[in-house]
């Protein structure tokens, strides 16, 4: 394999050709003392998507209108994607993103709970309400990709049963990936924790979720391919 020249177009788009291409053997993978919990498909899915999903955001979006280079930054690579990043992650509507689709996130906000403990009954009643799907096509893409990226960074995510409840003893069929939400006053020098942003997809969703992120991290390179075509 060889050296990647843009870390966050190449990197998730070789992520996803393993994802892809090793699937049907993840499928026939479980748990060896559980086989009855299914493939283990989410663990594989949720490990190769943090770099499809943080090398984007962490080496380009998280530069935006910084002045001076970062140790890790594809901004200057190239400056078509940087802009395309900027443009879709930055104050639009989710819903307005090439990468969404009506009906596969849902989003609420909630107190400050620890779901290692599972998720209350309360929160996975509000998740399934249409209200909380509209409200994810409202979000402005940055607080999306900022949870989302949190979530991952930080370990922030609960696997789900196919009624979006927390149950250990079902398969997973649905991801939450919950994030802090922060005051700007600082207790002990920290800021303070007031509250969780909590998002929820459909495993299935979250594939091709990855298939319309990387498709959309290409575009720059196929209008580059376009343009030295004509």
């Amino acid at each position: 394999m060889g050296n990647p020249a843009h870390y966050s177009r190449e990197v998730p788009s070789r992520c996803l050709q393993l994802i892809d291409g090793l699937w049907p053997h993840v499928e026939g993978l479980f748990q060896s003392d559980r086989r009855d919990l299914g493939p283990l498909t989410s663990t594989f899915l949720i490990s190769m998507s943090y770099p499809i999903i943080n090398l984007p955001i962490e080496r380009i979006e998280r530069h935006h209108s910084k002045p001076d280079q970062a140790y890790a930054d594809d901004r200057y690579v190239d400056p078509k994607l940087a802009a395309t990043v900027w443009r879709d992650l930055g104050g639009q509507k989710l819903r307005k993103a090439p990468f969404f689709v009506s009906g596969m996130w849902s989003f609420c906000q909630s107190e400050v709970f620890n779901i290692a403990g599972g998720l209350p009954e309360r929160y996975a009643e509000i998740l399934s309400s249409p209200e909380a799907h509209a409200n994810a096509g409202e979000l402005e893409t940055s607080k999306w990709c900022g949870a989302l990226r949190n979530a991952l960074a930080h370990g922030g995510i609960a696997y789900l049963n196919e009624h979006g409840r927390y149950a250990y003893e079902a398969p997973v069929s649905m991801y939450l990936f919950a994030s802090g939400r922060y005051r700007k006053e600082k207790e002990e020098g920290r800021p303070l924790l007031v509250g969780l942003n909590l998002l929820r997809i459909k495993e299935s969703d979250y594939r091709d979720f990855l298939r319309m992120w990387v498709k959309w991290l290409q575009v720059s390179e196929i209008e580059a391919t376009l343009d030295d075509a004509a």
